[in-house]
């Protein structure tokens, strides 16, 4: 699934659209909704930067769920590269 949007491509690891199958649309939807707002950079978001996990990446909470990316700025690409739930999330994706 690429969305293409103010010159940023949204990319999501398969892993990440794994993990979106068992989320009610309702809240897919608005999980998608926040992240096209992220790549065409407007709004107020909660996003913090994860230093504890295996690779250098942020987070961005939606109610219960969270979403891990990567932003590459050189090749404006952002990467989704998990989403579930806040208890499982940081779990998972650990060192």
């Amino acid at each position: 699934m690429k969305l293409f949007l103010k010159g940023y491509r949204l990319s999501i690891s398969s892993k990440a659209k794994k993990n979106l199958k068992k989320i009610s649309s309702r809240d897919v939807n608005n999980i998608l909704a926040k992240l096209k707002d992220i790549v065409s950079r407007s709004g107020d978001f909660d996003v913090r930067k994860l230093n504890s996990f295996k690779y250098p990446c942020f987070r961005l909470r939606c109610g219960v769920y969270r979403v891990i990316f990567d932003v590459q700025d050189k090749i404006l690409v952002l990467l989704i590269v998990d989403a579930g739930h806040r208890k499982e999330i940081y779990k998972r994706n650990r060192r």
